[in-house]
């Protein structure tokens, strides 16, 4: 039936959603409306627009093949629901102009374990020609694989889930997180590839949760920026591997944003960046680790951030100021061989701060170990910054309850972190 919009191959389970499938196949309509639940299995080819609408409610069942060929699309709008488990969801052509999986106003929309592949839409770079996007719609996505497609957007929604997902060779932008409320981006795997520009993108996002992600970069990718007032958000916890750039919090309104326990190994420029940032935020506890340009750069008017219990060490640079900004409070920081050494005003502010200026002596720092060596796990020496921070007590790196890198192998790995 070549003129129809959807052509399937699976069994229903009830009589209605029997006779919906027989519809899709005989009608050849350029559109078709789903305004019943329904269930898809076995392949499904969409070549013209799917409509779920008020009423309507589209399952995706474990094993199901969902194919976008020409127009085809998925849009559900006006309180329909959408779930899928365990499904496939691929594309042999491009789009430009829609999202292949679109929801807007809808009572949910939630994957798990599903896989995307080939979703690619031109001009990724814009929220509105993602490959996926919601809009006022409860999202999650669990333990999923999207590859070679382009960006995930999420805009003016509640408590959004990311979490245990792998995002691998995104065109264009990756996640974007917009105007949204307590979003929480947990244990993901980020990978660039030669197309990618952000991995993860937080416009105008607040209260957002990130946690326990690695971000692997080509050289070319930024890990994660904050943009568009974006604040009170929590980044910690997370790696960074070979990024251009891993954390930039850029522009004035963004403020009240706290980075702690990241590390951010060998960056192609810089570790962490506050571009013009607003007031009120702090990196605590975090590493930069052979930064090719600066491990912390603050530029451009930025407002005075707080930076305590950090190590930016093996760089070009370990921190720079330029532009008319606030010097940072400095407070127990250690820099440590980096190529250049600080000017005048770099060091006064360093030396005000109490830095460490010593070989933090970390476990297996070029396999991105940045445990502190301590006898107690086995080490001959210990290290200068245990029991050397702010408050009393606390240790200068990464705490030693967060999940930090085991030795880096290229994909690097995972496991709980001790001092």
């Amino acid at each position: 039936m070549t003129s129809s919009a959807i052509s399937r191959r699976h069994h229903c389970g009830q009589w209605l959603v029997a006779l919906l499938c027989v519809l899709l196949l005989s009608v050849p309509a350029r559109a078709v409306e789903i305004t019943t639940p329904t269930v898809w299995e076995g392949q499904i080819e969409i070549g013209e627009p799917v409509f779920v609408t008020a009423g309507g409610a589209l399952t995706v069942n474990p094993g199901a093949e969902v194919h976008f060929t020409g127009d085809g699309r998925i849009e559900c709008n006006y309180a329909g629901a959408f779930q899928a488990d365990g499904a496939l969801f691929q594309a042999s052509t491009r789009l430009k102009g829609h999202p292949r999986l679109r929801f807007s106003n809808c009572k949910s929309a939630a994957f798990e374990d599903c896989i995307f592949r080939g979703l690619v839409c031109p001009e990724s770079g814009k929220y509105n020609n993602s490959a996926i996007r919601a809009v006022f719609t409860r999202f999650c996505l669990r333990r999923c694989r999207l590859e070679d497609s382009s960006s995930l957007a999420v805009l003016h929604t509640t408590a959004p889930e990311f979490s245990e997902n792998r995002f691998v060779r995104s065109v264009g932008q990756t996640l974007i997180v917009w105007f949204c409320d307590r979003a929480q981006v947990l244990r993901n795997s980020f990978h660039g590839g030669p197309d990618t520009s952000f991995l993860l993108y937080l416009k105008a996002a607040k209260n957002t949760r990130v946690t326990s992600n690695r971000f692997f970069g080509t050289g070319r990718e930024w890990g994660t920026v904050l943009r568009y007032t974006a604040h009170s958000n929590t980044l910690g916890a997370n790696a960074y591997f070979h990024c251009r750039t891993g954390i930039m919090i850029h522009g004035g309104d963004n403020w009240g944003n706290t980075l702690v326990g990241n590390v951010v190994y060998e960056p192609r420029l810089f570790g962490i960046r506050l571009r013009e940032a607003g007031a009120g935020n702090t990196i605590a506890n975090s590493v930069v680790w052979g930064a090719k340009h600066t491990g912390l750069y603050i530029e451009t008017m930025a407002s005075q951030a707080t930076v305590r219990n950090s190590v930016f060490a093996a760089g070009k640079r370990g921190i720079r100021f330029s532009g008319d900004t606030a010097l940072p409070q400095l407070q127990k920081n250690c820099f440590w061989n980096n190529e250049e050494a600080p000017n005048e005003a770099t060091r006064a502010a360093m030396d005000a701060g109490g830095s460490l200026l010593v070989d933090p002596l970390f476990a297996a720092p070029d396999n991105a170990n940045f445990r502190l060596q301590t006898p107690g796990f086995g080490h001959e020496t210990e290290s200068p910054l245990l029991n050397a921070g702010t408050p009393a007590g606390v240790s200068v790196g990464l705490y030693p309850h967060f999940p930090v890198p085991a030795p880096y192998k290229g994909q690097g790995q995972w496991s709980p972190g001790h001092p």
